[in-house]
């Protein structure tokens, strides 16, 4: 261990975490990684089972990653302004009306739209969640509360499948619409409540939006935190002296969360395969309901969220991701031979359950530790749009892939791809985390 490292234990021993916002948030981002993940497997088996071709679920897939990239565009400088609640807001609402359409026709034309507002929706959502995470959260225990809000995210990587094919299989099908939309009411109330933008003073002394709101209040600093930090200073100073789309691009994103949105980038696409396409995979070769793999996965990478929230302050995100890489192989070659044995697939859970356990608090750290506290919704729509990139693009590629060259072969290529994000990953990261 460090010296850094060591000088951080007794701060971090009597910095408080937990405060109402951090809670109402967490909650929001399970509510709604419930509704999401419930839509992306059960539309892909819905749509199938009406008549389309795994390549439509693949395209369906890409509609909904597709609007959510857009929506990445837009919502960034947005939230640095101070709007990161009204952002949550409206993205719920507009994710659980993606849900309704589709009860009221569908239509090829009715899905397509119901996937681009529940992507636009979900984008604009989530997006926010995780911006108002790293705004509440104290500084010194950062990587620690982001891995704790993952922990909704594994819990419904397991509910939200599961209780989409199980939607899916009862009459009509369309009852999954109705359920996420049952599901949505809840969220809408949570978020309600989430108002800490207009009490700063009920946050955790350290965190970061209650100290930038402090240093403004008190004279130290302008409204975008200029006097007290240099280092914004300077990117706001390079962002004025850009033009064109390069200054667009620098408003909008914040190029140092890069170092954690490219490995991120391209691991995803095997994440996207698990999420759109173990269902039809696991009806291809009978292993049953692919429900029990997403229970078991997310049990693991349950167990992992909790109890590895400590090291990710503590120890270098690089060394976390070695053996999350050895178990996302290991995993997805268990996929291949459940070719053979399909009760190898729910065996192939466990180790997928590690990596997914690690990847994405890890990859999402570095990409927010890495950036100023005044460019946390610059950095983390960065970051998520790689996230959107990475299953979009190749929700519509597996879809190809999986109806001419069959499942095995996509599973090769997801397997390339994790190998090649941990030494993407080695070359991104920064020295000092």
């Amino acid at each position: 261990m460090s010296a850094q490292d060591e000088a951080l234990k007794p701060a971090r021993s009597t910095v408080k975490l937990w405060s109402a916002a951090f809670a109402l948030v967490i909650t929001a981002n399970f509510l709604t990684y419930v509704i999401a993940n419930t839509l992306n497997t059960g539309s892909s088996v819905y749509v199938v089972r009406i008549g389309y071709t795994s390549a439509y679920a693949g395209i369906i897939a890409m509609v909904f990653s597709a609007a959510g990239a857009v929506t990445r565009l837009i919502i960034g400088p947005i939230m640095d302004k101070g709007h990161t609640t009204a952002v949550m807001k409206v993205g719920v609402l507009i994710l659980i009306a993606g849900a309704g359409l589709t009860l009221v026709s569908q239509s090829t034309a009715a899905i397509v739209i119901a996937r681009a507002l529940q992507g636009f929706g979900f984008s604009a959502a989530v997006t926010a969640i995780a911006t108002a995470c790293a705004q509440v959260l104290p500084k010194e225990r950062l990587g620690e509360g982001i891995s704790l809000n993952g922990v909704g995210m594994a819990i419904t990587s397991a509910l939200g499948p599961a209780f989409g094919l199980y939607l899916v299989d009862t009459n009509p099908p369309s009852n999954l619409f109705t359920g996420c939309l049952a599901v949505g009411v809840a969220c809408v109330a949570v978020v309600m409540l989430i108002n800490y933008e207009k009490h700063p003073e009920k946050l955790v002394p350290t965190c970061a939006y209650r100290q930038k709101m402090e240093a403004k209040n008190s004279g130290q600093s302008d409204a975008d935190g200029t006097f007290d930090d240099p280092e914004y200073a300077a990117i706001l100073a390079k962002i004025e002296a850009s033009r064109g789309i390069k200054k667009k691009l620098l408003t909008v994103f914040e190029p140092k969360a890069l170092a954690g949105a490219l490995p991120q980038l391209i691991m995803t696409p095997a994440f996207g395969f698990v999420i759109f396409f173990l269902g039809l995979y696991a009806e291809e070769i009978n292993a049953g309901s692919a429900g029990v793999f997403f229970m078991l996965s997310a049990a693991v990478t349950l167990c992992i969220r909790l109890f590895s929230g400590p090291l990710m302050d503590r120890v270098a995100p690089i060394k976390l991701l070695l053996p999350a890489m050895l178990c996302g192989v290991l995993g997805f070659t268990l996929l291949l031979a459940a070719n053979f044995e399909p009760l190898l697939m729910y065996a192939a859970a466990i180790p997928y359950g590690v990596c997914t356990g690690f990847y994405m608090p890890v990859n999402q750290s570095v990409a927010v530790k890495n950036s100023s506290i005044h460019r946390y919704g610059a950095a983390t729509s960065l970051f998520l749009l790689a996230y959107d990139l990475g299953i979009g693009t190749f929700s519509v590629v597996w879809g190809l892939v999986n109806d001419a060259f069959g499942y095995n072969v996509t599973i090769v290529c997801c397997i390339i791809c994790i190998v090649t994000s941990y030494f993407v990953a080695r070359a991104t990261f920064p020295k000092r985390h």
